[in-house]
């Protein structure tokens, strides 16, 4: 008998985090990234930000991943970089055409609690193997702030 897969994702133009949960358990199965660098062509960095192969397409039943949400006038940068990630969030989607898919926006999943708060919450509830798991991949800090939001948008998903 075949698992069903979940992936939760922090979509992002230069580092996008993703996280694997199986179903049936709601285990953490696997995490990771794929970064892209600042030279490259905008839309090449589109496509490669959302692109990871992390199972076959038809083992992935769901997905959920963080929807961008512009902030009426307190934006930290130009509002029209958000365009970009629904970009990143598009090719995702594209990617699991089968899977049910949910988007969350920033404040539906960790309120307003800043990154580094919610990341060391997120990790915290984390099992033992679960957190082993994502210290052996040796991930540098700044990525991981990114593939720790993704492990925080599922367990909220999976109500852990």
């Amino acid at each position: 008998m075949s698992s069903n897969f979940l992936i939760s994702v922090d979509p992002s133009l230069t580092c996008t985090g993703w996280a694997l949960w199986d179903l049936s358990t709601k285990r953490l199965m696997d995490v990771g990234y794929t970064g892209t660098k600042s030279g490259q062509p905008t839309g090449e960095r589109i496509r490669i930000a959302g692109s990871f192969p992390v199972l076959q397409r038809k083992q992935v039943t769901e997905l959920v991943i963080e929807w961008p949400q512009i902030y009426g006038g307190r934006s930290k940068g130009d509002p029209n970089d958000l365009l970009l990630l629904a970009a990143v969030t598009g090719v995702v989607i594209n990617t699991y055409l089968d899977a049910e898919v949910t988007l969350l926006k920033p404040r539906e999943w960790k309120g307003q609690t800043p990154k580094d708060i919610q990341n060391t919450r997120d990790f915290a509830k984390l099992t033992a193997q679960e957190q082993a798991l994502v210290n052996d991949k040796q991930i540098s800090k700044t990525k991981l702030n990114n593939v720790l939001d993704a492990v925080g948008i599922g367990l909220h998903y999976l109500s852990r």
